[in-house]
C-alpha cells in the first residue's frame, strides 16, 4: 500500500502553463484564508450599508417628486392624493427592508470579520444604545415590524404651499404621518412605543422619522467600523505582505488568479478553500467605503433648492 503524500501549500496562479509557485506553511495558508474571509465579509457588509444609503436616497427623491408635482399641478384629484401616500409608503417599506437585511446579518458579519473577537453581545450593545437614545429609532423599528406584517406605514398626509410671514416666498411641502391609534389592534406593536407616539401628539411625521433613523443608522455603522478596525488592519497587512512577496519572488507581478491553495501531490485539492490575494475585490470595497465615509450627522443636512441671490 502506497503512503499518501503530505499536503503541500502554495501561492500560485490558477491558470494553465503558469509555472510560478511559492511554497508556504499550513499556518500561513490558514492565516491567508482567515484574512481573505475577513475582507470578503467586510465587502458584503459595506455593500449592504451602501444599499441602505441608496434606498434612503430613493425615499428623498420620492418626497421631492411628490412635492414638485403638487407645486406645478396643485389642483390634484383625490385618487392622486392617495396614490402619492401609497408611493411614499412603499418606498419607506423598501428602505426599512434593506435596513432589516443589514441588521439580521450583522452578528454573522461580526463573527466572521473578527474571528469571534466581536461577539453577539457586543453587537447588541451598539444597537441597544442607539435604541435607547433615539425616539425616532424606536418608532421606526416598531413601524418596520408593523409594515412588514400588517400594512404600509402612511395613515394620513398633507400637501400644499404656505407663505412666509413677509409673503415673499410660498414654500410647498408634502407631509406623511403614522398614527398611533391605527396600530392599536396590532399586538406586535410595542405598547411603550405606541404610548410615546401618543404623548408626542398621537402621530409622527414620517419624513422626520426616516431622516433621523437613517442618521442613527449611519452612526451605528460607524461604530461597527471601529469595532472591526483591528481585524481589518491585520487582514490587509497579511494580504499586502504576500502580494509584495509574490511581486519580488515570482518575477511575474500581475496578481490575476494568484492565491493560496492546498495541493495533494501535484494536484490542487478541489475541496479545500482558497484565498486569492489580488486587489480587485478589496478595491471595490474601498470604493464603497470612500463613497459613504462622510455620512455623519445626516439629520442636520438639507438640500437648499434656492441660492442666496434668488432669496434676495
Amino acid at each position: 500500500m502506497l503512503a499518501m503524500e503530505e499536503p503541500r501549500y502554495l501561492i500560485c496562479r490558477l491558470a494553465l502553463n503558469a509555472p510560478e509557485e511559492m511554497p508556504i506553511t499550513k499556518e500561513q495558508y490558514e492565516s491567508l484564508l482567515a484574512s481573505r474571509d475577513c475582507l470578503t465579509e467586510l465587502t458584503s457588509l459595506e455593500e449592504k450599508f451602501f444599499a441602505v444609503s441608496e434606498s434612503y436616497r430613493e425615499v428623498e427623491k420620492v418626497i421631492f417628486d411628490i412635492t414638485i408635482n403638487d407645486l406645478l399641478y396643485s389642483s390634484v384629484q383625490v385618487p392622486e392624493i392617495y396614490a402619492s401616500g401609497a408611493l411614499f409608503g412603499r418606498q419607506v417599506a423598501s428602505f426599512m427592508s434593506v435596513v432589516r437585511l443589514y441588521l439580521d446579518t450583522i452578528e454573522t458579519h461580526a463573527r466572521e470579520i473578527t474571528g469571534g473577537k466581536v461577539d453577539a453581545a457586543a453587537v447588541k450593545a451598539v444597537l441597544s444604545e442607539r435604541y435607547g437614545l433615539s425616539f425616532y429609532y424606536r418608532v421606526m423599528e416598531a413601524i418596520r415590524n408593523h409594515a412588514q406584517h400588517r400594512a404600509f406605514p402612511v395613515h394620513s398626509a398633507s400637501y400644499g404651499g404656505g407663505w412666509d410671514k413677509d409673503r415673499t416666498e410660498n414654500t410647498y411641502r408634502a407631509e406623511f404621518f403614522f398614527e398611533a391609534a391605527k396600530a392599536k389592534d396590532d399586538r406586535k406593536f410595542k405598547t411603550k412605543t405606541r404610548e410615546e407616539i401618543e404623548m408626542a401628539g398621537g402621530k409622527v411625521d414620517l419624513k422626520a422619522c426616516v431622516r433621523q433613523y437613517f442618521s442613527d443608522f449611519c452612526e451605528i455603522h460607524a461604530e461597527f467600523r471601529k469595532l472591526f478596525a483591528e481585524s481589518k488592519t491585520a487582514a490587509e497587512k497579511d494580504i499586502k505582505y504576500w502580494r509584495e512577496r509574490w511581486a519580488n519572488e515570482s518575477g511575474n507581478p500581475p496578481l490575476i488568479g494568484v492565491g493560496a491553495f492546498k495541493f495533494n501531490g501535484e494536484y490542487i485539492d478541489l475541496d479545500a478553500k482558497r484565498a486569492f490575494i489580488g486587489p480587485q475585490i478589496d478595491e471595490y470595497r474601498e470604493s464603497l467605503e470612500a463613497k459613504t465615509a462622510l455620512l455623519t450627522d445626516m439629520v442636520y443636512r438639507k438640500i437648499g433648492l434656492y441660492s442666496e441671490r434668488e432669496r434676495k
